[in-house]
Protein backbone atom coordinates (compact mmCIF):
# COMPACT_ATOMS: atom_id res chain seq x y z
CA UNK A 1 0.00 0.00 0.00
CA UNK A 2 1.43 3.79 -0.99
CA UNK A 3 0.47 6.48 1.44
CA UNK A 4 1.11 10.19 0.51
CA UNK A 5 0.96 12.74 2.95
CA UNK A 6 1.62 15.84 3.40
CA UNK A 7 0.47 18.82 6.27
CA UNK A 8 0.29 22.22 7.16
CA UNK A 9 -0.86 23.71 3.63
CA UNK A 10 -3.05 26.61 5.61
CA UNK A 11 -5.41 26.98 2.99
CA UNK A 12 -2.79 27.68 0.38
CA UNK A 13 -4.51 26.74 -3.02
CA UNK A 14 -1.32 26.58 -4.70
CA UNK A 15 -0.28 23.54 -2.18
CA UNK A 16 -3.69 21.99 -3.31
CA UNK A 17 -2.77 22.35 -6.95
CA UNK A 18 0.71 20.77 -6.76
CA UNK A 19 -0.62 17.59 -4.97
CA UNK A 20 -3.60 17.11 -7.01
CA UNK A 21 -0.08 17.53 -10.09
CA UNK A 22 1.98 15.05 -7.58
CA UNK A 23 -1.55 12.50 -7.78
CA UNK A 24 -1.78 12.81 -11.22
CA UNK A 25 1.95 11.52 -11.41
CA UNK A 26 1.63 8.45 -9.54
CA UNK A 27 -1.43 7.46 -7.77
CA UNK A 28 -1.36 6.07 -4.11
CA UNK A 29 -3.98 4.17 -2.10
CA UNK A 30 -4.27 6.90 0.82
CA UNK A 31 -3.82 10.28 0.35
CA UNK A 32 -3.55 11.88 4.59
CA UNK A 33 -3.58 15.56 5.47
CA UNK A 34 -1.99 15.82 8.30
CA UNK A 35 -3.83 19.01 9.86
CA UNK A 36 -3.63 22.93 9.42
CA UNK A 37 -4.93 22.62 5.57
CA UNK A 38 -7.68 25.43 6.40
CA UNK A 39 -7.05 29.20 6.59
CA UNK A 40 -6.93 30.79 10.11
CA UNK A 41 -9.64 33.24 9.20
CA UNK A 42 -9.85 36.29 11.57
CA UNK A 43 -8.94 35.51 14.74
CA UNK A 44 -12.25 37.30 16.24
CA UNK A 45 -14.86 36.17 13.56
CA UNK A 46 -13.43 33.15 11.43
CA UNK A 47 -16.36 31.82 10.58
CA UNK A 48 -16.61 33.21 6.99
CA UNK A 49 -13.59 32.80 5.40
CA UNK A 50 -13.01 29.66 6.63
CA UNK A 51 -16.67 28.17 6.11
CA UNK A 52 -16.59 29.26 2.42
CA UNK A 53 -12.92 27.81 1.76
CA UNK A 54 -14.13 24.38 3.10
CA UNK A 55 -17.51 24.10 0.98
CA UNK A 56 -16.40 25.67 -1.94
CA UNK A 57 -12.50 25.08 -2.40
CA UNK A 58 -11.73 22.44 -0.07
CA UNK A 59 -14.20 20.37 -1.27
CA UNK A 60 -13.59 20.91 -5.08
CA UNK A 61 -9.74 20.11 -4.22
CA UNK A 62 -11.66 16.92 -2.81
CA UNK A 63 -13.77 16.05 -5.43
CA UNK A 64 -11.41 16.48 -8.14
CA UNK A 65 -9.01 14.24 -5.85
CA UNK A 66 -11.57 11.19 -6.40
CA UNK A 67 -11.54 11.77 -9.78
CA UNK A 68 -8.68 11.33 -10.27
CA UNK A 69 -7.66 8.44 -8.36
CA UNK A 70 -11.45 6.75 -7.77
CA UNK A 71 -10.21 4.10 -5.19
CA UNK A 72 -8.59 6.65 -2.48
CA UNK A 73 -8.92 6.70 0.69
CA UNK A 74 -8.58 10.20 2.18
CA UNK A 75 -7.80 10.50 5.55
CA UNK A 76 -7.32 13.84 7.88
CA UNK A 77 -6.85 15.37 11.28
CA UNK A 78 -6.95 18.42 12.35
CA UNK A 79 -4.47 21.04 13.20
CA UNK A 80 -3.98 23.65 15.94
CA UNK A 81 -4.20 26.09 13.80
CA UNK A 82 -8.07 24.62 13.15
CA UNK A 83 -10.94 26.17 14.47
CA UNK A 84 -13.22 23.34 16.09
CA UNK A 85 -16.70 24.70 13.93
CA UNK A 86 -15.04 22.89 10.70
CA UNK A 87 -15.51 19.69 12.48
CA UNK A 88 -19.14 19.82 11.58
CA UNK A 89 -18.24 20.53 7.95
CA UNK A 90 -15.49 18.25 7.91
CA UNK A 91 -18.71 15.77 8.55
CA UNK A 92 -20.80 16.37 5.51
CA UNK A 93 -17.72 16.30 3.72
CA UNK A 94 -17.24 12.50 5.49
CA UNK A 95 -20.78 11.68 5.10
CA UNK A 96 -20.86 12.73 1.41
CA UNK A 97 -17.61 9.98 0.99
CA UNK A 98 -15.23 12.28 0.16
CA UNK A 99 -12.73 12.27 3.29
CA UNK A 100 -12.17 10.12 6.72
CA UNK A 101 -11.48 11.65 10.32
CA UNK A 102 -8.97 10.21 12.36
CA UNK A 103 -8.91 10.24 15.76
CA UNK A 104 -7.49 8.71 19.07
CA UNK A 105 -10.72 6.97 20.42
CA UNK A 106 -11.34 5.04 17.23
CA UNK A 107 -9.34 2.54 14.80
CA UNK A 108 -9.76 3.47 10.75
CA UNK A 109 -8.71 0.59 9.16
CA UNK A 110 -7.70 0.71 5.00
CA UNK A 111 -6.67 -2.66 3.54
CA UNK A 112 -4.30 -4.31 6.19
CA UNK A 113 -3.42 -1.17 7.62
CA UNK A 114 -4.69 0.74 10.25
CA UNK A 115 -4.89 4.39 11.64
CA UNK A 116 -4.80 6.49 14.58
CA UNK A 117 -5.40 10.38 14.63
CA UNK A 118 -4.38 12.98 17.30
CA UNK A 119 -5.16 16.58 15.99
CA UNK A 120 -3.89 18.19 19.36
CA UNK A 121 -0.79 19.94 20.21
CA UNK A 122 0.78 21.44 23.35
CA UNK A 123 0.02 25.40 23.53
CA UNK A 124 2.13 27.33 21.50
CA UNK A 125 2.96 30.83 22.93
CA UNK A 126 1.67 33.80 22.01
CA UNK A 127 -2.45 32.87 22.53
CA UNK A 128 -4.50 29.40 23.05
CA UNK A 129 -6.29 27.86 20.04
CA UNK A 130 -9.43 25.07 19.84
CA UNK A 131 -6.84 21.68 19.26
CA UNK A 132 -4.39 22.59 22.29
CA UNK A 133 -3.72 20.96 25.30
CA UNK A 134 -1.51 20.22 28.00
CA UNK A 135 1.30 17.68 27.49
CA UNK A 136 1.82 15.64 30.13
CA UNK A 137 -1.08 15.70 32.34
CA UNK A 138 1.18 16.95 35.92
CA UNK A 139 2.00 20.43 33.23
CA UNK A 140 0.30 23.38 34.94
CA UNK A 141 -1.89 25.20 32.36
CA UNK A 142 0.09 28.22 30.77
CA UNK A 143 -0.38 31.61 31.77
CA UNK A 144 -1.54 33.38 28.63
CA UNK A 145 -5.32 32.95 27.70
CA UNK A 146 -6.32 32.93 24.37
CA UNK A 147 -9.35 32.59 21.90
CA UNK A 148 -11.28 29.10 21.17
CA UNK A 149 -14.81 28.03 19.57
CA UNK A 150 -17.64 27.65 21.80
CA UNK A 151 -20.33 25.57 20.80
CA UNK A 152 -22.74 26.71 23.44
CA UNK A 153 -22.32 30.73 22.73
CA UNK A 154 -21.89 30.01 18.78
CA UNK A 155 -18.89 31.65 18.43
CA UNK A 156 -15.43 32.57 19.63
CA UNK A 157 -14.30 33.28 22.65
CA UNK A 158 -11.87 34.25 25.21
CA UNK A 159 -10.50 32.32 27.30
CA UNK A 160 -7.99 32.19 30.11
CA UNK A 161 -5.51 29.36 30.50
CA UNK A 162 -6.38 27.56 33.63
CA UNK A 163 -9.74 27.72 32.52
CA UNK A 164 -9.15 26.27 29.28
CA UNK A 165 -6.83 23.98 29.72
CA UNK A 166 -8.18 22.07 33.11
CA UNK A 167 -11.45 21.47 31.67
CA UNK A 168 -9.71 19.22 29.25
CA UNK A 169 -7.94 16.03 29.36
CA UNK A 170 -4.02 15.87 28.22
CA UNK A 171 -2.16 14.90 25.10
CA UNK A 172 -1.41 11.94 27.64
CA UNK A 173 -4.33 11.12 28.59
CA UNK A 174 -5.46 10.77 25.27
CA UNK A 175 -3.09 8.51 24.09
CA UNK A 176 -3.12 6.52 27.28
CA UNK A 177 -6.94 5.30 26.72
CA UNK A 178 -6.06 4.92 22.71
CA UNK A 179 -7.90 1.67 21.70
CA UNK A 180 -5.50 -1.98 21.46
CA UNK A 181 -4.29 -1.23 17.45
CA UNK A 182 -2.96 -4.63 16.04
CA UNK A 183 0.15 -4.59 13.72
CA UNK A 184 0.81 -2.89 11.41
CA UNK A 185 -0.97 0.41 12.24
CA UNK A 186 -0.45 4.15 11.80
CA UNK A 187 -0.56 7.33 14.18
CA UNK A 188 -0.76 10.68 12.12
CA UNK A 189 -0.14 13.22 14.78
CA UNK A 190 0.07 17.00 14.23
CA UNK A 191 2.31 17.29 17.09
CA UNK A 192 5.78 15.83 16.27
CA UNK A 193 7.58 13.77 19.36
CA UNK A 194 9.77 15.94 21.81
CA UNK A 195 13.74 16.01 21.69
CA UNK A 196 13.54 15.05 18.04
CA UNK A 197 14.53 15.84 14.34
CA UNK A 198 11.08 16.91 14.12
CA UNK A 199 9.99 19.41 16.30
CA UNK A 200 12.61 22.51 16.13
CA UNK A 201 12.34 25.92 15.80
CA UNK A 202 14.43 28.09 13.64
CA UNK A 203 16.45 29.00 16.77
CA UNK A 204 16.89 25.11 17.87
CA UNK A 205 14.57 24.95 20.36
CA UNK A 206 12.60 21.75 20.56
CA UNK A 207 8.80 22.25 21.21
CA UNK A 208 7.55 18.62 20.25
CA UNK A 209 5.38 16.21 22.62
CA UNK A 210 6.88 14.24 25.30
CA UNK A 211 3.14 12.17 25.24
CA UNK A 212 3.74 11.55 21.52
CA UNK A 213 7.17 10.47 21.73
CA UNK A 214 6.20 8.15 25.12
CA UNK A 215 3.43 6.63 22.62
CA UNK A 216 6.02 5.77 19.92
CA UNK A 217 8.30 4.37 22.41
CA UNK A 218 5.77 2.14 24.13
CA UNK A 219 2.89 1.29 21.18
CA UNK A 220 5.47 1.04 18.52
CA UNK A 221 3.18 2.03 15.04
CA UNK A 222 5.36 1.04 11.95
CA UNK A 223 5.09 4.57 10.93
CA UNK A 224 4.25 7.99 12.32
CA UNK A 225 3.11 10.59 10.44
CA UNK A 226 3.51 14.47 12.22
CA UNK A 227 4.16 18.46 11.23
CA UNK A 228 3.17 21.77 12.80
CA UNK A 229 6.69 22.75 12.97
CA UNK A 230 7.50 23.75 9.26
CA UNK A 231 11.10 24.52 9.32
CA UNK A 232 12.39 21.77 11.69
CA UNK A 233 13.83 19.23 8.46
CA UNK A 234 15.75 22.40 7.33
CA UNK A 235 17.21 23.26 11.25
CA UNK A 236 18.07 19.72 12.14
CA UNK A 237 18.35 18.37 8.56
CA UNK A 238 16.58 15.17 8.95
CA UNK A 239 12.57 14.59 7.80
CA UNK A 240 12.61 11.52 10.14
CA UNK A 241 13.63 9.69 13.38
CA UNK A 242 13.62 6.00 14.18
CA UNK A 243 12.24 5.05 17.43
CA UNK A 244 12.72 1.28 17.89
CA UNK A 245 10.89 -0.09 14.86
CA UNK A 246 8.76 2.93 14.32
CA UNK A 247 9.39 5.82 12.08
CA UNK A 248 8.66 8.89 12.50
CA UNK A 249 8.62 11.33 9.74
CA UNK A 250 8.02 15.47 9.65
CA UNK A 251 8.14 16.19 5.63
CA UNK A 252 8.17 19.98 6.84
CA UNK A 253 6.46 22.22 5.07
CA UNK A 254 7.58 25.37 2.56
CA UNK A 255 5.80 28.55 1.45
CA UNK A 256 6.57 28.20 -2.28
CA UNK A 257 7.24 24.60 -2.55
CA UNK A 258 4.86 21.63 -1.39
CA UNK A 259 6.36 19.58 1.09
CA UNK A 260 5.13 16.22 1.20
CA UNK A 261 6.50 12.23 1.56
CA UNK A 262 5.52 9.11 -0.38
CA UNK A 263 5.51 5.51 1.97
CA UNK A 264 4.94 2.31 0.42
CA UNK A 265 4.40 -0.98 3.02
CA UNK A 266 6.31 -2.75 0.83
CA UNK A 267 9.30 -0.47 1.63
CA UNK A 268 8.63 0.62 5.22
CA UNK A 269 12.39 1.91 5.76
CA UNK A 270 11.75 4.30 2.96
CA UNK A 271 10.55 7.30 2.34
CA UNK A 272 10.87 10.10 -0.58
CA UNK A 273 10.28 13.74 -0.02
CA UNK A 274 8.33 15.55 -2.72
CA UNK A 275 11.63 18.15 -2.62
CA UNK A 276 14.27 15.31 -2.62
CA UNK A 277 15.22 15.71 0.83
CA UNK A 278 17.26 13.01 2.53
CA UNK A 279 15.32 11.40 5.77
Amino acid sequence: MELLYTSDLHGSMGHYQHLLAMLSEQTPDVLILGGDCLPDGDRGYPHPAVTKFIRHDFKEFLQLVHDLCPDISVLTIFGNHDWAFSIDEFVTLQEQSLLRMLSHRDIVAVDNLRFLGLSHCPPAPYWIKDFERRDLKQDAPTEFGGYTYSARMKGIVSVTGRQFFTQHESLEDMLDNTPACADPFILVSHAPPADSHLDLLLEGKHVGSQAVRKFLERRQPILSLHGHLHESPIVSGHISQRYGKCLAVNPGQSLDRLCAVRWNSEKPDQIEHSLHWKP
